[in-house]
């Protein structure tokens, strides 16, 4: 076996919970991509500590099966609180997942997150980056010219959705700017978009 021949799921998630409908989609996708699903789920306290100790599993599992991966992988990275939508064409992201394979891309999808920047409380998670070393949103307009495949310079993200190349050394920290955001940074990944509807789930407990 190679690392090619597996579809790694990598999921931290405090909650324990998903949306059945989107996990069934998602387990599907390696069938039509003739993979073996590898699923890996951390419930580690911290976002930062859940993601860097899923890579970590992923590393030490591959070196348990003796498959050379020389610490990187192609994997898909889900946060458990976004959902798919019930009457999705899976075909789209299994023909994205293909095209990012043979050409070695990294693919983004946006969502919407709770931020103080925004009069409603909303914000596209989506980023690019300004001349101070700053970042600001993606605007609705900006994203509704974007195709799928599109090149986005000088761009970060959440990493709720993105579906590419990982380092499993990496170790994800905060500082000035969160873990994801340094996550493409510290790795200088160069990403591409991938046009996909998502919804983000947000509950209160009563």
């Amino acid at each position: 076996m190679v690392k090619e021949d597996f579809f790694f799921i990598i999921v931290p998630t405090a909650g324990g919970k998903a949306d059945i409908q989107t996990l069934w989609k998602l387990s599907t996708i390696p069938v039509f991509l003739n993979k073996r699903l590898f699923p890996i789920t951390v419930y580690n306290k911290g976002i930062a500590a859940s993601r860097s100790a899923a890579f970590n599993i992923a590393k030490n599992n591959l070196d348990k099966m003796g498959v050379k991966h020389g610490g990187k992988i192609r994997a898909l990275l889900w946060d458990d609180d976004l959902i798919l939508p019930h009457n999705i064409d899976l075909g789209i992201i299994v023909d994205a997942f293909k095209k990012a394979d043979e050409n070695n891309w990294n693919l983004i999808a946006n969502y919407r997150v709770e931020h103080s920047a925004s009069e409603n409380g909303t914000v596209n998670v989506m980023m690019k980056r300004k001349e101070n070393d700053q970042y600001r949103f993606y605007t609705d307009e900006e994203l509704s010219k974007l195709k799928t495949f599109d090149p986005l310079p000088d761009t970060v993200s959440g990493l709720g959705f993105y579906y590419g190349e990982i380092n499993l050394d990496y170790q994800f920290h905060y500082d000035d700017r969160p873990e994801d955001i340094n996550f493409f940074r510290d790795n200088k990944i160069e990403l591409r978009y991938l046009d996909l509807r998502l919804y983000h789930e947000k509950k209160i407990y009563i």
